[in-house]
């Protein structure tokens, strides 16, 4: 992601995986709560604290993100 080949990534997050990649290649991230999005069929530590988010290069993107999660 950082080198530009995507436009937008979706991570489950339970110690700072989306959020800490976003910050040190400037890109925008929003780690949701999590309980907010059901996460059936997706890998997770803890179900009581692994969430779903996404990372994008604008927050124009992370909205629209957001919204289709």
């Amino acid at each position: 992601m950082p080198a530009g080949y995507s436009l937008l990534g979706i991570g489950t997050e339970t110690n700072r995986p989306l959020v800490q990649p976003a910050g040190r290649a400037a890109l925008f991230a929003l780690k949701l709560t999590a309980v907010s999005v059901p996460i059936d069929g997706v890998y997770t530590l803890s179900t009581a604290f692994s969430s779903i988010g996404a990372m994008t290069k604008s927050t124009r993107d992370l909205a629209i993100m957001t919204a289709m999660i």
